[in-house]
């Protein structure tokens, strides 16, 4: 066989003899930098679960409590664990006494969370969507109401209800936290960013205002709505300031007033009570977070009108 002459040996290039080099040595520099980062991410996750645990401690010791007998709650050194665990404080929450104040509640708060979700979603879309004479005018009140505290408005609120004599009633409750500007705000930054297409094709097709604000804009505008019912479920069932002027028979109290001025003088049962209070907050948030990041996420991103 004849020899190649030396000009038809293909040449070895520089990337090439550089990725030989590189293959033949081991890594050392990247593995460095993989324990590094694995160091970090396991003192980050440490960290996490420790605080985790922290916030999670006073929870923990709440439910174990519930079901301890009474002696075991005031013995000293107090335990965690309970040596003899009981179910006679749940009977609490299923008595009359506890049941009353919490259907209280679920009825003001529920109520309101939808007449607050409506009316204000009816408010912000107005705003966002009308062209009308003091449009700006009304939006700027509504922003310049946010800025007054919130103590300024409870003699007029008391006497308001006084006149239209709704006094010790749950009416009073209800209607006092219909409107909020902070809802309002919200749900008007977020609509700006609908499309006016999609609701002008809808009035073209003969769709009356009504139908739609509830077929075209609700559905859009979900997201924001979920974040509305949850800050208005939240304010309503805590709310133990506008129960405490309004509110003066036992049969109406709701939760928040019941747990100050109708204790138990068991400390499992005040706590079972406790525990059963925190679950219904719980629950609407677990159902409605995906709207409460989506809305929070996507508010204010419209063009402004």
């Amino acid at each position: 066989m004849a020899n190649k002459p030396l000009s038809a040996i293909p040449e070895v290039t520089r990337s090439e003899r550089t990725a030989v080099t590189a293959g033949s040595r081991p890594p050392s520099g990247r593995k460095k930098r993989l324990l590094l980062k694995g160091i970090r991410l396991t003192w980050l996750y440490a960290l996490a679960i420790g605080l985790a645990c922290i916030t999670a401690f006073p929870l923990v010791w709440l439910v174990i409590t519930i079901f301890k007998p009474t002696y075991e709650i005031f013995q000293y050194p107090p335990t965690l664990f309970a040596h003899v665990y009981t179910l006679a404080n749940l009977r609490y929450a299923l008595s009359a006494t506890f049941l009353r104040p919490f259907f209280n509640s679920l009825y003001v708060t529920v109520v309101t969370s939808i007449l607050q979700v409506l009316v204000n979603g009816l408010a912000g879309y107005s705003l966002a969507k009308h062209r009308f004479a003091g449009r700006t005018i009304i939006f700027y009140l509504f922003l310049s109401s946010m800025m007054v505290p919130f103590q300024i408005y409870l003699i007029p609120d008391f006497l308001i209800i006084k006149h239209l004599s709704l006094l010790d009633t749950r009416t009073a409750l209800i209607i006092t936290w219909v409107g909020s500007a902070g809802s309002v705000f919200l749900i008007r930054q977020y609509m700006l960013g609908l499309p006016d297409s999609t609701l002008e094709a809808a009035r073209l097709d003969g769709a009356s205002e009504w139908r739609t604000f509830f077929q075209i804009v609700v559905p859009m505008a979900t997201p924001v709505l979920g974040v509305v019912a949850i800050f208005s479920f939240f304010s309503q069932w805590n709310n133990l300031l506008m129960p405490l002027i309004l509110i003066h028979s036992a049969s109406k109290y709701t939760l928040p007033l019941f747990l100050v001025f109708s204790p138990s003088s068991n400390p499992a049962q005040n706590m079972t009570a406790a525990f059963v209070t925190s679950i219904p907050p719980l629950i609407v948030f677990l159902l409605l977070q995906r709207y409460f990041s989506q809305g929070i996420a996507l508010t204010g991103t419209g063009e402004q009108g």
